[in-house]
């Protein structure tokens, strides 16, 4: 039998330690591969529980855990997802600059344990909406799901799902009544400061368009003619530089009539675009929409606007059950209106854009009890006939 090894302090080694003469422990081993690997560290006990890892891992037909912190394994899943669109490629790139800001990504993925994630969503939970934290949540889940899949972790270390932990308290979105159109109009257009976004209300609400199909929208797409909008772009800002981004699905890409408010309201914002300056982003010039600095417009700075804007309205009328009158909020309102007139749900999703109708069907939810009872009655009165 051969002789046993100890390190300086007279303990046993076991079979692939050994103490270098720097008293650093090290632990040798063959993966599944054949390749051999080494770690280190200055204390005995913690690399048993690194060797314990090890063997777990090799247990399980995988390979041995991966050292990256969570921040890099974020990166990671963002450059090999080479196929998603542009869009989720800056949403995903957004969620890791706010994540950035939270302790949790600085630990191994290693290490991370269910309490780590629980804690994690209470801290989301006190700073961001429930929608935010939704989104921040599964991104950081679909990133650990890959790093299980390549085998640089043993399992999911968070396997409970978010209303496990905290609550939804968001408030639906909810579609304006006629009522509240009207009443918002008439303050946008009476106000001496904000009358200069009014058009972008009246077309938001008489078309439907997604914010960024909105502000992607050059001369070239407008057929004052035949009164027709073409959608098959979108504009989009980062890192400093504007880009032309894919829309969400092929049905998506669609063309859409003006209704004659839409037609006076475009034709007003093309007239002001004269003085924007001549930029080209992949192709595409003469944007419609422009800000003060005469270049174009971006969902972003646009939605911002709107915020504002709603927070004078509530100043001013604090006691008003006006929602808040977010760019969605307006194509939600754009769906019910088309809804409320009765017409085919296939076509009001070829309007949407949505890929399917369930997505359109469900803008239903949105529709004010006075439109249900007026259409109940209006049906009664039909069958008295």
């Amino acid at each position: 039998m051969g002789k046993q090894r100890k390190d300086n302090k007279g303990r046993i080694l076991k079979t692939g330690e050994s103490q270098r003469k720097d008293g650093l422990y090290q632990y040798r081993y063959t993966d599944l591969d054949g390749k051999r690997h080494t770690v280190y560290d200055p204390d005995l006990k913690t690399l048993r529980d690194k060797e314990f890892e090890i063997e777990q891992q090799l247990r399980s037909g995988g390979r041995p855990v991966s050292n990256i912190t969570l921040l890099e394994l974020l990166h990671r899943y963002v450059d090999l997802n080479r196929s998603i669109r542009e869009t989720t490629r800056l949403s995903y790139q957004q969620c890791i600059r706010t994540l950035s800001q939270d302790p949790i990504v600085n630990k191994k993925i290693k290490d991370l344990k269910s309490l780590d994630g629980k804690r994690f969503l209470i801290r989301l939970d006190e700073k961001y909406r429930y929608k935010t934290t939704e989104t921040l949540f599964n991104f950081v889940k679909a990133a650990l799901k890959m790093a299980v899949n390549d085998g640089d972790l043993l399992r999911m270390p968070f396997c409970f799902s978010l209303s496990d932990i905290i609550a939804d308290n968001d408030s639906k979105r909810e579609a304006l009544t006629p009522e509240q159109q009207k009443e918002w109009l008439r303050f946008i257009r009476n106000d001496g400061i904000l009358n200069k976004y009014y058009d972008y209300y009246v077309v938001l609400l008489e078309t439907g368009l997604r914010v960024s199909e909105f502000c992607g929208l050059t001369m070239k797409d407008l057929d004052f003619r035949t009164r027709k909008i073409t959608i098959d772009h979108q504009l989009l800002y980062h890192d400093g530089k504007y880009h032309i981004g894919k829309l969400k699905t092929k049905s998506s890409i669609r063309t859409i009539p003006m209704t004659e408010k839409a037609y006076q309201s475009l034709l007003r914002l093309s007239e002001k675009r004269h003085k924007a300056k001549k930029i080209c982003v992949d192709g595409y010039t003469d944007f419609i929409l422009v800000n003060q600095s005469r270049n174009p417009r971006v969902a972003h700075d646009l939605c911002t606007r709107f915020r504002d804007i709603y927070k004078k309205y509530k100043r001013l009328y604090p006691n008003s059950c006006m929602p808040n009158v977010t760019a969605h909020v307006l194509r939600h309102t754009f769906c019910s209106n088309m809804v409320r007139e009765g017409i085919n749900i296939k076509t009001l999703q070829y309007l949407m854009g949505h890929s399917s109708a369930i997505t359109t069907l469900d803008i239903y939810s949105h529709i004010d009890y006075l439109s249900v009872e007026s259409q109940v009655r209006a049906i009664e009165e039909r069958n008295k006939n």
